[in-house]
C-alpha cells in the first residue's frame, strides 16, 4: 500500500512539473582561452649562460646624433652610404652607434665577469679580403662558452670576460668589411637560428639567455616575393627593382626566437639607435618586430619598484606587473648601461618564484603541472603572487620548491603552466 502512495505522488510531482512554465534569463557563452608554456626549471646555484649576440651590420657605423657639427665633413654625413668606408666618424667629435655600443657593453662585460659565463658573438660575419655579400649570418661564437658544464671557476669567467671584451675592441667601424670591421647587412634570423644546436646553450641545469643588441630591422631573405616585401632601405632597393635581400624578415626571425625558446634558451633583445625609439603603437615598424621578438623570447621584463607597479622608462607604461615594451630601448651608452644592469638584475630571480606572463586574473585560472603531477594552489603548494605584490609570479613552497632546487641534470624539474583566461 505503501508503495502505491510512492508511485501516486511521484506521478502527482510530474504532473505538476508538466504544467509548469518557466522564463529563462538568456546568458552569452563564456569564451576560454588557454596560454601554454613549458619549461625546465633553472636552479640558481649555477651561473648563467648568456650568449651576446652583436650586431655589427653597417648602420652601425651612423652618428648617434647626426646633428653634431662634428658628424658632417666634406663629404657630407659620416658613417653612412659607402661600403668602402672613406668617410668614417671621427669619435672625437661624432659619437657613433657602435662606439657608444662598446662603451657600455664593455663595462657590462668587465663588472659582470664574476657573475655570468659569457660567450661573444656577432652578425654579419662575412670573411676578410675579399667581395663578400652583406648577408652572412653567424656561423660560430667569437668566444665560446665552456664545454664542462659543471666549470663555474673564477678563472674561467674572468677568462670568458676578457676574451669577449678583447674579441669586442677588435672590430673597428673604421676597418673594412670583415671579422674585424663594421658592415653589410642584418641576418637576424639565421644568426639566432644557429643557436638551436649550439651545444654550450643545452644545459638544464643554467638560466640560459640570448642577449641580442641590434640597431635595426632583420632582412637577409633571398626567399620574400615582391608582393610580400616590406622594404627595410631606399624603396628602389627592393623587388621588383631591386633584391629581396632588403625585405623585412619579421616571420623568419621571430620564429628562430620561439625556436629557441622551445628549447629552454630565453632571447633578451635590446634595440639601439633612433629606428627602434618609438612607440609600440605609433605605425613604427622596428619597435613592431623588436616587441614581437622579445615576446617569442620568453623572459619577462617586470615592472620596476618594489611591488612591480612602477613606469618602464618613457613610452612604456607598466601592465599587470610587466613592461608594456618588452624590449629594452637605449639611444647611447648610459641608456645602454642602464638596460643592461637592469638585465644584470633579473638574473637573480629566486629559483621558487618564477615570472609568468600573461597576468592572469584569479589564481583560479592557473593549472600547474610539475613533473607530470597537477598542483592545486595552498600553502605548501604555490600561490600566484600578483603585480601589486611584486608579481606577476608564482611563488612555490615546500616539497615543490624542494623539488626546484634540488633538481638535476638527470631528473630536471619539469613545469607546465596553463594560464586560462575568461573572453
Amino acid at each position: 500500500m505503501r508503495s502505491r502512495s510512492i508511485a501516486l505522488a511521484a506521478a502527482c510531482l510530474v504532473t505538476a512539473l508538466a504544467c509548469q512554465t518557466y522564463e529563462f534569463i538568456p546568458v552569452e557563452p563564456l569564451t576560454i582561452s588557454q596560454e601554454q608554456s613549458s619549461t625546465p626549471i633553472v636552479i640558481k646555484k649555477f651561473k648563467p649562460n648568456v650568449m651576446v649576440l652583436v650586431d655589427k651590420s653597417g648602420s652601425m657605423d651612423q652618428p648617434i646624433d647626426p646633428t653634431v657639427p662634428g658628424c658632417t665633413t666634406a663629404f657630407g654625413l659620416c658613417g653612412t652610404g659607402d661600403t668602402a668606408k672613406t668617410n668614417p666618424c671621427n669619435t672625437n667629435v661624432c659619437l657613433t652607434r657602435w662606439s657608444e655600443l662598446n662603451l657600455a657593453l664593455d663595462s657590462f662585460l668587465q663588472a659582470q665577469s664574476q657573475t655570468v659565463r659569457f660567450g661573444l658573438s656577432f652578425f654579419p660575419e662575412p670573411a676578410a679580403l675579399a667581395e663578400q655579400p652583406n648577408c652572412v649570418p653567424t656561423s660560430a661564437a667569437r668566444v665560446n662558452l665552456p664545454a664542462d658544464p659543471q666549470d663555474d671557476s673564477p678563472a674561467t669567467l674572468s677568462t670568458l670576460s676578457t676574451q669577449a671584451r678583447t674579441a669586442l675592441a677588435s672590430v673597428k667601424s673604421q676597418n673594412q668589411v670583415g671579422p674585424t670591421g663594421t658592415g653589410g647587412a642584418t641576418p637576424t634570423g639565421p644568426s639566432l637560428a644557429f643557436f638551436s644546436s649550439y651545444t654550450p646553450l643545452q644545459d638544464p641545469l643554467r638560466l640560459e639567455l640570448v642577449l641580442l643588441l641590434t640597431d635595426g630591422l632583420p632582412n637577409c631573405n633571398a626567399g620574400i616575393t615582391a608582393q610580400d616585401c616590406t622594404c627595410t632601405a631606399a624603396a628602389d632597393s627592393c623587388p621588383p627593382a631591386g633584391t629581396p635581400d632588403n625585405c623585412l624578415d619579421k616571420d623568419r626571425t621571430v620564429q628562430a626566437v620561439q625556436d629557441l625558446s622551445a628549447r629552454g634558451v630565453h632571447v633578451v633583445v635590446i634595440g639601439f639607435g633612433d629606428e627602434t625609439r618609438a612607440s609600440i603603437d605609433g605605425g613604427v615598424q622596428a619597435p613592431i618586430v623588436l616587441q614581437e621578438m622579445a615576446l617569442a623570447g620568453n623572459y619577462p621584463r617586470l615592472c620596476p619598484g618594489p611591488q612591480h607597479d612602477q613606469a618602464c622608462g618613457p613610452l612604456n607604461p607598466c601592465q599587470g606587473g610587466v613592461c608594456l615594451r618588452q624590449y629594452y630601448q637605449a639611444q647611447d651608452s648610459r641608456e645602454l648601461g642602464a638596460a643592461l644592469a637592469e638585465i644584470t638584475a633579473s638574473l637573480d630571480r629566486e629559483p621558487c618564484l618564477r615570472a609568468i606572463t600573461p597576468a592572469p586574473t584569479s589564481e583560479d585560472l592557473i593549472l600547474l603541472t610539475l613533473n607530470g603531477t597537477k598542483y592545486p594552489p595552498g600553502n605548501d603548494t604555490w600561490h600566484y603572487v600578483p603585480p601589486a605584490d611584486g608579481g606577476p609570479a608564482i611563488q612555490f613552497f615546500g616539497p615543490l620548491c624542494a623539488a626546484i632546487e634540488n633538481s638535476t641534470a638527470q631528473n630536471p624539474a619539469q613545469l607546465d603552466l596553463r594560464i586560462l583566461r575568461v573572453l
